[in-house]
């Protein structure tokens, strides 16, 4: 229980827990929407890019270079408008 207690009155510590009021932390946590939008979107992409290499390495093989452009092509079209749309309903719900 010491070292907790001594933890505690650690500067470096305090400043974890309360930051100071010029910190980068202390301005982020000012904007909580704006940073837990940021960091979602920054998963989303990532996880629709490992799905889309994954699904066009099983697909490569099975489908036609024509039909492959096809299904490319409606993705980019579907990103195109499900982005926005989905930035103007969490604007709204937010």
């Amino acid at each position: 229980m010491a070292q907790q207690l001594d933890l505690c009155l650690e500067d470096r510590a305090r400043d974890l827990v309360y930051p100071p009021p010029n910190s980068w932390r202390a301005r982020l946590s000012r904007r909580p929407t704006l940073v837990l939008w940021s960091s979602s979107l920054v998963g989303v992409d990532l996880a629709h890019i490992y799905g889309g290499v994954h699904t066009h390495d099983l697909l490569a093989d099975r489908l036609t270079d024509a039909t492959i452009l096809q299904l490319v092509r409606g993705v980019i079209i579907f990103y195109l408008c499900a982005f926005p749309l989905s930035v103007l309903v969490y604007v709204h719900v937010a």
